[in-house]
Formats: C-alpha cells, sequence, structure tokens
C-alpha cells in the first residue's frame, strides 16, 4: 500500500468519527438550549407565583381587616377606621411578603426579563415595602399617642383622626398593588 493510499484510507475511516462526533455536539448544543429555556420559564413562573402569593396574602389581610367595619362605612373614611379600629384593627399584623425569588436577584436570572417586566416587578415589591411601613406607622402609637387616647372615652375616634392622613395614602396604595396587573 502506497503513503498516498493509506492517507486516504485514513482519511475514509477518521470521517464516519468526526461526523459523529459533531452531531453529538450539535445535540448537546440543543439539550443544553432546551435546559435553559426550561430553567428562564421555570424562573419566571417561580417569581409570578411568588408575586401572586404575596398579592394573595395582602388581598386576604385587606378583606379580614375591612370586615371589621360591620357598618360598611366607605373604606378610607375616618368612619371606617374608627369602627376598624373598635374591632381590634391594631391588633391585626400585617402578613409578611415572601421575597426569596426577588431579593437574591442575580444578573443571571434577570436577564431573563425584559426592562419593562423587571420596572413592574419592582414596583410590586416596593409598594409591599410601603404598605409594611405605612402599617406600621398606623398601627405603632407613640407614648404620648397611648396616654392621650387611654384617657379617651371616643379613643378610636381620635385614633382614626390622628392617622387620616395616613390611612387613606394607605388604601390607595393597597388597591393600586391590588389592581397592578402581574408582568409575568
Amino acid at each position: 500500500m502506497s503513503a498516498t493510499e493509506f492517507i486516504a484510507n485514513f482519511f475514509l475511516a477518521s470521517v464516519p468519527g468526526v461526523l459523529i462526533a459533531l452531531l453529538a455536539f450539535a445535540l448537546q448544543i440543543q439539550r443544553d438550549n432546551q435546559l435553559e429555556m426550561r430553567a428562564s420559564r421555570n424562573a419566571r413562573q417561580l417569581l409570578s407565583l411568588e408575586l401572586e402569593s404575596n398579592r394573595a396574602a395582602l388581598k386576604a389581610f385587606w378583606q379580614e381587616i375591612n370586615a371589621l367595619d360591620t357598618e360598611n362605612a366607605e373604606i378610607g373614611s375616618d368612619e371606617h377606621l374608627t369602627a376598624m379600629t373598635e374591632n381590634g384593627f391594631l391588633t391585626y399584623p400585617l402578613p409578611h411578603w415572601n421575597t426569596t425569588r426577588w431579593q437574591p436577584a442575580t444578573p443571571s436570572w434577570l436577564n431573563l426579563l425584559d426592562e419593562k417586566e423587571v420596572e413592574l416587578v419592582d414596583r410590586i415589591y416596593r409598594n409591599l415595602e410601603l404598605i409594611s411601613d405605612m402599617h406600621t406607622r398606623m398601627v405603632t402609637l407613640t407614648p404620648q399617642e397611648q396616654e392621650l387616647l387611654s384617657s379617651d372615652r371616643f379613643w378610636a375616634s381620635r385614633y382614626a383622626s390622628m392617622r387620616n392622613r395616613l390611612y387613606p395614602r394607605l388604601v390607595d396604595l393597597v388597591n393600586r398593588t391590588l389592581t397592578a396587573q402581574n408582568p409575568l
């Protein structure tokens, strides 16, 4: 066998191996792309579920405290807040917001969202934080406020007048958060 025949036979024998290696490589790339797409869908779904869970907790809380007003005064009014306060509003803790998907947001999974989605998701989480802050400010009484309220027979009405600027803002923020469309 001549050197030319040997080289030709060598290349003919190696072509199927090279083709199989290229096919295996292409299949691996396709498999990796499918796994990446599945991970992307799952990450978006988990974040969406977290958002909806937080909003469901807010909705349940909001319905529960508003039901404290058995006279059904207009939500956001001093009369409504007075009735809720008389029936235990100050003892109702706000739900804990789940932020395990959003807080440790790393650039690698944030790439799964477009700019508008990031903005809308961030707004919902910021609203939840603001609701927590406003609720804390609503139910936390200074020693002076406690003294004033404890000496007043109509303490719930006085409490409502003390919080009548903050409460309508809280109502508005909760309503905006509950009616916001899930961006995912």
